[in-house]
């Protein structure tokens, strides 16, 4: 048995209802927690879940959307319980897994707790289960609370939490039948709005200028850290670089995103005897508080993932954000005394927004989505419970890629399938993985895959080259950095990254990556290569997950694709060439193919799918005698031509049929069908 707790809870909103809280979680099977950012929800609530006698043989899951909010959760909860992480509060992320038998409370991922349903499927593990800052509507917060619906008939015993930022908490409640809402205030300081249209007159397109005059603002104005949002990794750099130039010696600036190594990240929340500012991109919106934040400066703008279902293209724009969004900035204030958000943009552009931004359900690739339902025992994809369900269009569209990567034969997982859905990547490069089982590649197709998972590994331009395949940038430079890594110092290690102009951070969570798809390959009973992969074996499993990515050289210059006609990225290495594969086709101010490599065209007979390539016949001559029809066939996929007129026979075509063959191609030329 566990030991007994003693518990206390600090002033904050939430811990005023706790009576109330108290009662509906014992009577309730399901709560919704609507909370202003700052109430205590996301740490207070599991104390008084634990309080209601929950937590005890079983334990109760707490879900976090991003690393950094999970483990400074764990951190503050186990503070409060007078405990380390690993003792009365578990935690596990990627990487990471601090869980002890005497563990009450474990803070997880929703993306890790969707994990464990693969193989316990009615949570066996926890008695309560709650679902924190639900309103982001990640694809992974969605599939949880549809196999949450499903489960709770079947698991009386199992008590829900659904927690809100105080936008749409109805939705909730109408999901969950009429579950009970709690409002709970946030802030207890007045926020005053600012609005410095003026900025992007005086330096259009120019986000950095614009952010760094809203930081001029504040620091003139009074006293107080600052929370600057900015879109992406680059702006904050530039907008960094900015700051320490202009502000010197006089601040200190954090930057935070979520690829930021988690060391970094908790940087943000030491003390400083110096004025902070932390520039950030929207994962600053909600999950943490940031402490001490007297200014936030909201430049308006995220990077939005969008799917065109027309194009078959995912892409990243730079969209305004939705009023829901910039009220989710502005409270990240007004905590420890009156807070200031500044927004360089109109009021009549704020007033002109969406309400919110459509769930990630809408706007998403649902082949993964598609993949872990089904691989979870989902047989109806159309009836299950999804809080917004997709447009079957969307629906029919996932499917079709299952299909074009070989993991659906009508409807049901193939033996591929059911391998692609146990590794931890999106459906392309899980068939890719399994693929170089087969070519006797899995050591060099590691090294790329978790490469492609990781983005750029280098600042400009790549220490490693190859003239005909960008790919194989990864698979070279992998050695060269496992040996480094290897033989020095982290001190030395981080020297070298330097001189080579690689990013440290993302190395060292290639390695990470690298190794956690490794052991997850091995324990799925694909197969390690002992012999080098030579380069067709890696471009032949590559083809396998992009074999819709590739292109023939047209005449003006463009490549032809399955869909779209695209440019080769500035930034690869490959000479222009005949035929081409990407990665990712990404729409920004052209079409250009993303990380290509060189092909063989008879390398996409082997690799697509049975049924994919299409053949043609012409010419063909019947003998009369031996009821053979000789023809000359070419092949074709998506429409390009893939193998020319090559000249076969036909032995088993029945004897009236080639007559008739014959009899109308003395007419005119024929095509055959495959089929014949």
């Amino acid at each position: 048995m566990k030991p007994e707790l003693s518990f206390s809870y600090p002033p904050l909103p939430i811990v005023e209802s706790k009576a109330e809280l108290l009662e509906a979680i014992k009577t309730h099977q399901v709560v919704i927690v609507a909370g202003d950012t700052g109430c205590g929800k996301s740490t207070q609530l599991p104390k008084m879940c634990l309080e209601a006698g929950r937590g005890r043989e079983k334990m109760i899951a707490h879900t976090q959307p991003r690393r950094i909010a999970a483990k400074s959760i764990a951190n503050q909860l186990a503070k409060e319980l007078d405990s380390t992480v690993g003792g009365h509060v578990g935690l596990k992320i990627r990487f990471l897994d601090q869980v002890d038998k005497q563990s009450y409370i474990k803070l997880l991922t929703d993306g890790m707790l969707l994990k464990e349903c693969e193989k316990d499927r009615r949570l066996q593990q926890y008695d309560t289960i709650i679902i924190d800052e639900a309103h982001e509507r990640s694809l992974n917060i969605d599939i949880l609370l549809g196999l949450l619906k499903r489960l709770l008939p079947k698991r009386p015993d199992l008590k829900v939490i659904i927690t809100s930022a105080t936008i749409a908490h109805e939705r909730f409640s109408d999901f969950f039948t009429g579950a009970p809402i709690f409002s709970i205030p946030g802030r207890t300081f007045p926020v005053t709005t600012l609005h410095l249209p003026d900025v992007c007159h005086e330096f259009p397109d120019d986000p950095t200028l614009q952010a760094l005059a809203g930081v001029k603002r504040a620091m003139a104005h009074g006293s107080g850290d600052i929370l600057v949002f900015q879109t992406g990794e680059r702006e904050i750099t530039e907008l960094y670089q900015e700051l320490k130039n202009t502000f010197k010696q006089a601040v200190e600036i954090y930057p935070l995103y979520a690829r930021l190594s988690l060391t970094k990240q908790q940087a943000i929340f030491k003390s400083s005897s110096k004025r902070k500012i932390i520039v950030a991109t929207n994962v600053a919106e909600t999950s943490i508080t940031v402490p001490n934040i007297r200014y936030v400066v909201d430049n308006g703008f995220a990077r939005v993932s969008r799917y065109s279902y027309k194009n078959k293209l995912q892409r990243l724009p730079i969209e305004r954000i939705a009023r829901a969004n910039a009220l989710q900035r502005q409270g990240r204030c007004g905590r420890v005394g009156p807070g200031y958000c500044i927004r360089l943009y109109a009021e009549e552009d704020f007033n002109s927004r969406p309400e919110f931004l459509e769930p990630e359900m809408h706007r998403a690739n649902l082949a993964g989505v598609l993949l872990r339902l089904i691989y979870l025992g989902v047989r109806e994809i159309e009836r299950f419970p999804f809080l917004d369900a997709p447009e079957p269009k969307l629906i029919r569209d996932g499917y079709k890629l299952l299909t074009l990567l070989g993991a659906l034969d009508e409807g049901c997982l193939t033996k591929t399938g059911k391998l692609m859905a146990k590794l931890p990547c999106e459906p392309r490069l899980g068939r890719i993985l399994v693929a170089a089982s087969y070519q006797g590649c899995l050591k060099e197709i590691l090294a790329v895959v978790s490469g492609l998972n990781i983005g750029q590994l280098w600042e400009r331009e790549a220490p490693v080259s190859h003239p005909q395949s960008d790919f194989m940038l990864y698979a070279l430079l992998w050695p060269k950095v496992r040996q480094q890594k290897a033989h020095l110092s982290h001190s030395r290690f981080k020297k070298w990254c330097d001189e080579k102009k690689l990013s440290l951070v993302r190395l060292l969570e290639w390695l990470d990556v690298y190794q956690q798809l490794l052991t997850i390959c091995t324990d799925s009973g694909l197969r390690l290569n002992q012999t080098p992969g030579n380069h067709q074996q890696i471009h032949m499993a590559l083809l396998t997950g992009f074999i819709d990515n590739i292109g023939m050289k047209s005449e003006k210059g463009f490549y032809q694709g399955a869909r779209v006609q695209y440019l080769l990225h500035p930034s690869s290495q490959i000479k222009a060439t005949s035929w081409v594969m990407g990665a990712q086709i990404l729409h920004s101010s052209k079409i250009f193919l993303l990380t290509a490599a060189k092909i063989q065209p008879e390398w996409l007979v082997k690799a697509a799918p049975p049924g994919l390539i299409k053949k043609q016949y012409s010419e063909p001559m019947f003998d009369l005698k031996s009821g053979r029809v000789i023809a000359d066939q070419s092949l074709w996929l998506f429409g390009l031509p893939i193998q020319g007129r090559k000249r076969v026979n036909y032995d088993k075509v029945s004897v009236p049929v080639a007559r008739e063959v014959f009899i109308r191609s003395a007419l005119v030329e024929h095509s055959i069908e495959s089929d014949l």
